[in-house]
């Protein structure tokens, strides 16, 4: 083993996909990768944690855990990261999300590149989602105290901020936040922080974190000469209709995650600024999702009626066609 690969550990965190989370720790096994892995599983219902215990059972390098609530991403990672700090001489933690692959292992020249500058905290990678390259899903500006509610209305998804990066030398360039799917930081500096701010259950995880390390005058920097694949399941229009129809309340739940990241960061980094504005635009998303539920529902209505209506069509064709011809209608022929 490197003296990097001793100095890095990785924390996977699993949630029910047990086969996704063993197909990416495999994959960093098979590319060479010798650093220590947490695979953590978030307290799923299912069998998650069995599966994945037997899975690398006997792998001294695979440690398989289950926390002892789903906290979400926040305390899932933070109970991995934990961990890893207690296992021994841990100077870098790589976050990675279980729908990540690697196609080449090139952790340890991010860790060699994060030791050489002392304000360099975190540093992550392009990242290719589902075969396409997006720019403002790498990196992002931390939000200002108009984007902090303009962000979370669903009419703004589509129109994300500009944000240059500043060269820094090479291919590497700043950034105020990075991915949450995959980055690698120094393990005292997010110690320093905090780690985590586990009050989030999910998203907004990498404001806060862009905004602790900005406080400390530490940098995130992404290197644009190397990337990762991020697997992030997508919907189509036929299983968007569906989940409005019969999911509904899970599209809320998520809705609701969303919002109160959001009020918590609003209230807790930016002392109350706009949480008025920001409850305004709570109201309109509420009413644009349900809006949306009884639009669908409604089209989804008379599409059903219509299929129906030429599945009757094709029917009595073919009854009339039957008994305009005797030897079809018996299954006698000459």
């Amino acid at each position: 083993m490197t003296d990097t690969a001793g100095q890095l550990a990785i924390v996977v965190l699993n949630y029910q996909d047990y086969e996704m989370s063993q197909k990416c720790v495999s994959n960093l096994l098979a590319i060479g990768v010798e650093s220590p892995v947490f695979l953590v599983d978030n307290a799923s219902p299912n069998a998650s944690y069995e599966k994945l215990k037997s899975c690398f059972s006997g792998n001294k390098q695979v440690t398989v855990v289950q926390s002892d609530k789903n906290g979400g991403y926040s305390y899932g990672n933070n109970y991995g990261i934990h961990l890893a700090g207690k296992a021994g001489n841990v100077k870098y933690i790589c976050i990675m999300n279980p729908d990540v692959i690697l196609e080449q292992n090139f952790l340890g020249d991010l860790c060699n590149i994060l030791s050489q500058h002392d304000d360099y905290a975190a540093i992550s990678v392009l990242m290719f989602r589902n075969h396409r390259f997006e720019a403002d899903k790498i990196s992002w500006p931390i939000p200002t105290k108009r984007s902090l509610y303009r962000e979370l209305s669903l009419l703004q998804r589509d129109c994300p901020q500009k944000f240059r990066h500043d060269v820094l030398e090479g291919s590497l360039v700043q950034t105020e936040t990075l991915p949450g799917s995959f980055f690698i930081i120094k393990y005292e500096i997010f110690k320093q922080i905090g780690f985590f701010d586990e009050n989030v259950f999910l998203y907004n995880e990498e404001n806060i974190l862009g905004i602790k390390l900005k406080q400390k005058g530490y940098k995130c920097v992404l290197d644009t000469s190397r990337y990762y694949l991020h697997n992030h399941p997508e919907y189509s229009k036929d299983k968007v209709i569906d989940r409005y129809k019969h999911e509904f309340g899970s599209i809320l739940r998520d809705y609701r995650y969303s919002y109160m990241s959001r009020k918590y960061l609003c209230k807790a980094y930016y002392h109350r600024r706009n949480s008025g504005k920001l409850f305004l635009v709570h109201v309109m998303n509420l009413l644009m999702l349900y809006i949306k539920k009884f639009y669908i529902e409604f089209m989804y209505r008379d599409r059903r009626r219509s299929r129906e209506k030429k599945k009757t069509q094709r029917s009595e064709k073919r009854n009339g066609n039957n008994r305009g011809n005797p030897s079809r209608r018996s299954g006698w022929q000459e």
